[in-house]
C-alpha cells in the first residue's frame, strides 16, 4: 500500500515539476499548438489573478492609511478583463544575460 502511494506521489511530483518549468517557458519544444495555446491561457489568469490581488492589496493599504481617495476609483483604474497578450520565448542563457551589451 505505501508502496503505491509513494509511486502516485513520485509521479504527481514528476508532473508538477514538468508543468512548473513549461511555466517558466522551458522545455516547451515538444509542446503541440493547443497545449501551448493552454499554457499562453493559464499564464494569462495567472497575471490577471495577480493584478486582483495587487488592487486589493492597495485597496486593503488606502483603507489602513484613512486615505481620502475613493477605493472604487483605484478599482475602476484596473480593467480585470481586458486582453492580455503574452508571448513565450526561450530563456536566455548565462553568456546572454552576462554579456556587454545587457549592462
Amino acid at each position: 500500500l505505501w508502496k503505491m502511494e509513494a509511486e502516485n506521489l513520485r509521479g504527481q511530483l514528476e508532473e508538477l515539476t514538468t508543468n512548473h518549468r513549461q511555466l517558466k517557458g522551458e522545455d516547451i519544444s515538444e509542446l503541440g499548438i493547443e497545449q501551448i495555446e493552454h499554457l499562453e491561457d493559464q499564464l494569462e489568469i495567472s497575471s490577471k489573478t495577480l493584478r486582483a490581488r495587487k488592487v486589493q492589496g492597495e485597496t486593503n493599504d488606502q483603507k489602513m492609511s484613512g486615505s481620502s481617495r475613493n477605493a472604487d476609483d483605484l478599482n475602476n483604474t484596473y480593467d480585470f478583463f481586458a486582453p492580455t497578450e503574452l508571448q513565450l520565448s526561450q530563456p536566455e542563457t548565462a553568456e546572454q544575460v552576462n554579456s556587454p551589451k545587457r549592462k
